[in-house]
């Protein structure tokens, strides 16, 4: 994904965009209203309209009767959306600069829609208000966009959840924020690049996204570390396991089986797993490099960007140099000579607990 930086937004059009949906049923939304708003770049209207669409699908009792401004008959008596594309299409090819509140999840509507009836989907940029209302008030949360209007001091939506209106509800939030910050569009964004996303060819990304998955990443990657009280529990349980059932012979059969601290490190459910997998196929696993039969080594990238040190490979090597007979192979070639795949070896034990595996043998 793109960074904002650098863009030109001068003499551009913003289009300010809602979507009202008839449900969302199976996570895919049914358009029945698409608003718009389209201004220039100081927030002169030039054209707002409304465009209601046939859902051709059921709606949810509780969005037709709490929430729509039509009743259910107008929708029905309006085109499908294969009819109202084109139209909608349009206003995306001026090359507008892209702006809702939530936008993201409007996104996803047109390319639900856009999947549904075989449609080309629509590729472009965009810019949420929602974040560049978070970002620019210090300890804001995500809010509704009546109650950003209220903090803001700009007029209420005319019929909250009437698309055209939520359209025009978001312009005059944005063309707000611009007036307090005392910049315009261009510097909101560039203020708040969390606000940035993009859909294209169907797949939607945005920053805050992005954020939230690499957060997310390394969160379960601090789950899955081995290290201090893990790994010594590890060293016990390597001692203490014995083979449930009959032992699957390979080629590795009564070698003893030393992995890099590299790999370990990062793959702690792994590991456990690979212990008991190593003894159901009648091998040793070990610590201690210099004392093994096959050495596994392994590349582990640090956060700097600079290869993690594998201090186990260096007493291997001093081993080597001495006479002793050690095999070096690659991870994955341990597992095609165990008969098994990396993605199965948590599978293979109750990782933290003093209990044999669930999955036996091969």
């Amino acid at each position: 994904m793109n960074n904002v930086s650098g863009e030109t937004f001068y003499g551009m059009e913003i289009l300010f965009f809602d979507i009202e949906c008839a449900n969302n049923f199976n996570g895919a939304g049914k358009i029945c209203e698409f608003g718009y708003v389209l201004t220039d770049e100081d927030f002169n209207i030039i054209d707002k309209d409304e465009i209601l669409v046939n859902p051709r699908s059921q709606f949810d009792w509780y969005v037709l009767k709490k929430m729509l401004t039509y009743r259910r008959g107008d929708y029905l008596a309006a085109p499908a959306y294969p009819k109202v594309y084109p139209r909608i299409k349009a206003l995306f090819d001026r090359g507008p600069i892209v702006v809702g509140h939530t936008v993201d999840a409007d996104a996803k509507y047109l390319n639900d829609e856009s999947a549904r009836y075989n449609l080309p989907m629509l590729n472009y940029k965009f810019y949420d208000a929602m974040q560049m209302f978070v970002d620019g008030h210090e300890g804001a949360a995500a809010i509704g966009l009546e109650k950003m209007g209220e903090v803001l001091g700009t007029a209420r939506p005319e019929h909250a959840h009437r698309s055209m209106d939520d359209a025009e509800a978001t312009m005059l939030t944005v063309k707000k924020m611009c007036r307090d910050a005392g910049t315009d569009i261009a510097g909101l964004i560039e203020r708040s690049p969390d606000c940035y996303g993009e859909t294209a060819d169907g797949k939607i990304d945005t920053v805050i996204r992005k954020k939230a998955m690499e957060r997310r990443a390394e969160r379960e990657r601090e789950k899955n570390t081995l290290h201090g009280e893990r790994l010594r529990h590890l060293i016990g349980y390597a001692r203490r396991y014995k083979p449930q059932g009959e032992i699957v012979e390979c080629a590795l059969t009564g070698k003893t089986v030393c992995v890099s601290m590299n790999y370990q490190y990062d793959h702690c459910r792994e590991t456990f797993g690979l212990v008991s997998l190593l003894k159901q196929r009648g091998c040793n696993f070990t610590e201690r490099a210099e004392k093994c039969d096959v050495f596994v080594p392994y590349v582990s990238i640090k956060a700097d960007g600079t290869e993690r040190e594998c201090k186990k490979l260096a007493r291997v090597r001093e081993a080597r140099a001495a006479g002793r007979n050690i095999e070096i192979v690659s991870f994955e070639r341990l597992m095609e000579l165990l008969g098994e795949s990396e993605e199965n070896l948590p599978e293979y034990t109750d990782y933290g607990k003093k209990t044999g595996p669930r999955r036996q043998g091969a």
